[in-house]
């Protein structure tokens, strides 16, 4: 009888925390594209749901609702923000708004996740971080392949290997119709264009790769003119860190879709293929090749490599029940949580790096690949 009871009050457990008492309700501030994938993952994840989304005019947000299955929407942000039966944000909107909502939002007691690249300049961000901690509200980037349990296995199969150089890549081709109306082509809405777009998953990557250190210099380049009218679609960057780590990396939208990271030692190496965006929320897998041994045949090259599967993970999924787990657990709790992920200060803490170094790649692209201090960390 006490298993049985036991067994009962774990599915009840699950029931409420998936649709009863202590659910964080979601609002969506805008009807963006990528909004629909992380409605849908809310849906799948336990401990959170959507309440409601708002669009700048009513007859764009019920339309959206009605085809999400949301009874519940609003013609304006404000009216949104000012719903009492919302507990938290997400933030999809364009680079440049984030600012002005991510304030709102805080100051009426949201918490909020939101959209990267988060700010136009570290300062604008720390503005909004800031705003966060008087309001005793989460801040969370929507990095969704930080959520994935393969970072974690990454980062255990990585300890003590003292990894020296990450290469990653992550690109894709823009069609004419991306060139021409996209939103990351509107330098007043997204002015990092594909070095925020892409670039801020490649500078995620590095430092994972080193246990969340952000690098002190940076050199970048871009391989296409840049200029008021020409925003940076093809970048290359090195990342420096002080004990000779580095990381290189390559965003653009002119190349077919790729999304690879190689993390290198003396160990040897491993490979992550989907870095950004998992093959498929069922499984996917990273790989270990250890350093050759030296072989008296020059002709060839004897390599045994590890491939380590990762199985049942929606990472879109993962992160809203972090970011919900986060939130009803407590700041103060989270801090005592041996996993830096669990954290709420690691979330402001690593969106402050990565937006550092976003604007030193920015600010060494200007200048032709000059090497730049990253700054403001």
């Amino acid at each position: 009888l006490t298993w049985v009871s036991s067994v009962v009050d774990d599915i009840m457990s699950e029931v409420t925390s998936r649709d009863g008492d202590g659910v964080v309700r979601v609002g969506v501030v805008s009807t963006a594209r990528i909004a629909r994938k992380n409605i849908r993952a809310i849906n799948d994840a336990y401990g959170i749901t959507v309440t409601a989304v708002a669009s700048r005019g009513v007859a764009k947000a019920k339309k959206f609702a009605e085809e999400e299955g949301l009874t519940k929407y609003y013609g304006s942000y404000d009216e949104l923000l000012a719903d009492e039966e919302i507990d938290a944000v997400y933030i999809p909107l364009p680079t440049t708004m984030h600012l002005e909502w991510v304030t709102k939002a805080a100051k009426a007691g949201k918490h909020i996740l939101c959209e990267k690249p988060t700010a136009s300049s570290v300062e604008e961000l720390k503005e909004m971080i800031s705003v966060c901690n008087d309001n005793n509200v989460l801040w969370m980037d929507g990095v969704m392949f930080m959520h994935h349990k393969r970072v974690e296995m990454i980062q255990t199969s990585l300890k003590d290997k003292k990894p020296m150089l990450v290469h990653s890549k992550f690109y894709f081709c823009g069609s004419e119709d991306f060139f021409e109306n996209n939103v990351r082509m509107n330098l007043e809405l997204e002015p990092f264009c594909a070095l925020g777009d892409l670039g801020w998953y490649n500078i995620r990557v590095s430092m994972m790769a080193f246990g969340w250190d952000a690098p002190s210099k940076v050199s970048a380049f871009s391989h296409r003119k840049v200029s008021d009218e020409n925003p940076m679609t093809d970048i290359s960057a090195t990342l420096f860190w002080d004990d000779g780590r580095r990381a290189i990396f390559h965003a653009s939208f002119h190349l077919a879709f790729r999304q690879h990271a190689e993390i290198t030692g003396e160990f040897g190496r491993l490979e992550i293929n989907d870095f950004v965006l998992e093959r498929t929320p069922e499984e996917t897998e990273y790989t270990i090749t250890p350093n050759p041994p030296p072989s008296g045949d020059h002709r060839s090259v004897s390599e045994e490599t590890e491939t380590i599967k990762v199985s049942g993970c929606c990472q879109e999924q993962c992160m809203w029940e972090r970011f919900a787990r986060i939130i009803k657990g407590g700041k103060d709790a989270s801090e005592a949580n041996d996993n830096v992920l669990e954290r709420w200060s690691f979330w402001q803490d690593i969106s402050i790096k990565t937006q550092a170094v976003l604007n030193a790649c920015s600010e060494s692209v200007k200048y032709n690949g000059a090497v730049v201090d990253v700054s403001g960390i």
